[in-house]
């Protein structure tokens, strides 16, 4: 499994997404995978028109390359021991946005 780097900013055009995505599959020959792109730098509370925080939700080639089974957004998929890079950058953006006297141990 092949993680892609975090982008600040979606292209607003996302035939040039697919393509970076496309071009990122085949350099690292991954046969499928899916993107979900999401902007949480305001949360839809905090805005005085609330938005939906979902940029992007597309899906990439094959889930069975054998079988020409195409992935889907609801495919699922063996994450294995990526959980664990997800709760640490989760955790690690929990502290960032912490006060340091929520920290602060006596």
């Amino acid at each position: 499994m092949t993680s892609l780097a975090v982008l600040d900013v979606v292209p607003p055009n996302l035939d040039s997404f697919d393509k970076l995505v496309r071009q990122l599959m085949d350099c690292r020959r991954v046969p499928g995978l899916v993107v979900t792109v999401v902007d949480l730098r305001q949360s839809p509370s905090d805005l005085a028109v609330p938005r939906d925080p979902l940029v992007v939700y597309r899906q990439y080639g094959w889930a069975d390359v054998e079988a020409r089974r195409p992935m889907k957004t609801n495919t699922r998929v063996c994450v294995a021991s990526l959980t664990k890079a997800f709760t640490s950058t989760l955790l690690g953006i929990m502290l960032h946005n912490t006060t340091r006297q929520v920290l602060t141990y006596k």
